[in-house]
């Protein structure tokens, strides 16, 4: 199974929102510094390789690529936010490290 893709740039999001036709895409922001983030990496890791047949999991690293949280409505670095995307557009938002609130999200729209 999958491991979450790692997004290092604006281009290689929209190469991937492109080419996903239909998939969901979740994507975790976060930054390396964040101990609300490190916390939940390991359950994400989980998720993805649980559902990854179901969706995209993708990691963006708002230290790295920090043009493309704003349209996504990502405001704080101290917590994670996912966002769920299908064709191209957010259809929902989880911000926080709870893993089991993560995976009911998650549930909801695989």
């Amino acid at each position: 199974m999958p491991s979450p893709q790692d997004i290092p740039s604006r281009g290689s999001m929209e190469r991937l929102l492109s080419t996903a036709g239909n998939d969901l895409i979740i994507a975790e922001f976060y930054v390396n510094w964040c101990g609300n983030c490190t916390k939940i990496a390991p359950a994400y890791e989980e998720m993805a390789q649980k559902y990854g047949n179901n969706a995209q999991f993708v990691k963006v690293d708002l230290d790295k690529t920090g043009d493309i949280h704003p349209e996504y409505g990502v405001t704080s670095t101290v917590s994670p936010t996912f966002v769920f995307i299908k064709n191209g557009v957010a259809i929902d938002r989880f911000q926080g490290s709870n893993a089991r609130m993560l995976e009911a999200a998650i549930q909801r729209h695989v």
